[in-house]
């Protein structure tokens, strides 16, 4: 493919060729139904006909879906279930940055803060380069916070590995 001609370099232009072998004959088209955290990791929910996709689309406007997310975070959290209740906002001390958002125990810089809440079970404790770590199941009950996993973890002591 000519790197000049950027209109035909599409999701859908993608799947269809590179996943031509797979698809039934009668999938003409996609049909996209949700984009989780778009702008971050951009995970695409794809249904393969217009009937599936208005049902996913409905299940994620009526809030019936729940996403959950595995992590390995920092250190070795104590207790096995954890419910985190911290609300966040913007964060004025970033205005040109990726990090826009900050909890409310930062009172003097978060601004618009909103009540975000994040439930964290443990799944399995470990070691990670010799420095302690645990893996968790993330559960955000409130939605549409950006950065809500990581902010709520850091905020508990307990970064997400990576971040």
């Amino acid at each position: 493919q000519n790197s000049n001609d950027k209109s035909k370099n599409t999701v859908t232009s993608q799947l269809k060729s590179t996943q031509a072998d797979t698809l039934a004959p009668e999938v003409a088209d996609f049909f996209f139904a949700h984009r989780l955290d778009f702008a971050t990791s951009g995970i695409l929910c794809i249904p393969l006909n217009r009937k599936a996709c208005q049902e996913v689309w409905e299940n994620f406007e009526t809030k019936y879906t729940k996403f959950y997310f595995i992590a390995i975070v920092s250190g070795h959290v104590d207790s096995e279930m954890e419910v985190i209740d911290i609300d966040i906002g913007d964060d004025t001390r970033y205005k040109d940055t990726s990090k826009k958002m900050c909890s409310f125990r930062e009172k003097m810089y978060c601004k618009n803060a909103r009540r975000s809440v994040t439930k964290i079970l443990v799944l399995e404790r470990g070691y990670f380069n010799d420095r302690p770590v645990t893996k968790v199941l993330l559960l955000p009950l409130t939605t549409n916070r950006r950065h809500q996993l990581r902010i709520h973890c850091l905020e508990i002591g307990h970064a997400i590995v990576g971040e």
